[in-house]
């Protein structure tokens, strides 16, 4: 069995920035899908781009190679959550497309941590003639299925 993953277990952690904005995704987990989430994730090789622990009840998501927080996932009575924050501090992520981070961070749930083979949300915005899965690679360091998400109109 992997080592639970807690902030010591990574070189770097940024605290999330004071620019952020809140998401909304409704999600309960079961008591073993909530475990398995309390195990964080701890990168293994260079392409590992994520870091992902819990603590108080909190799961925090980080940027491996810098250490920036990207998502906290706040719990209410441990399995379902309350509240979900996704950095805008443009000097550590340049998204700001509320609802691609939604499919994103539940892509990162789903497959990083729950072991789940959910597609990876590819935005509208990458260009079509870039190589396929090279977007995927830069975010998560996987070869996921793809899947285009597109922008609603405002």
């Amino acid at each position: 069995m992997d080592k639970t993953a807690n902030r010591n277990s990574w070189k770097k952690v940024l605290p999330l920035p004071t620019q952020r904005a809140k998401l909304n995704i409704e999600r309960t987990f079961s008591e073993q899908e909530y475990n398995r989430l309390s195990q964080g994730l701890i990168p293994k090789v260079m392409e590992d781009k994520w870091f992902v622990f819990m603590e108080n009840n909190v799961l925090s998501f980080h940027r491996s190679w810098t250490g920036a927080c990207i998502y906290e996932v706040h719990f209410d009575n441990q399995r379902t959550i309350n509240e979900i924050w996704v950095s805008r501090d443009d000097e550590q992520y340049k998204e700001i497309d509320n609802e691609y981070d939604e499919k994103l961070l539940t892509f990162l749930i789903d497959n990083f941590l729950l072991g789940q083979n959910t597609p990876f949300p590819i935005p509208s915005n990458i260009p079509s003639d870039l190589p396929k899965g090279l977007y995927q690679h830069n975010v998560s360091g996987t070869g996921y299925p793809e899947k285009e998400v597109p922008k609603k109109d405002k």
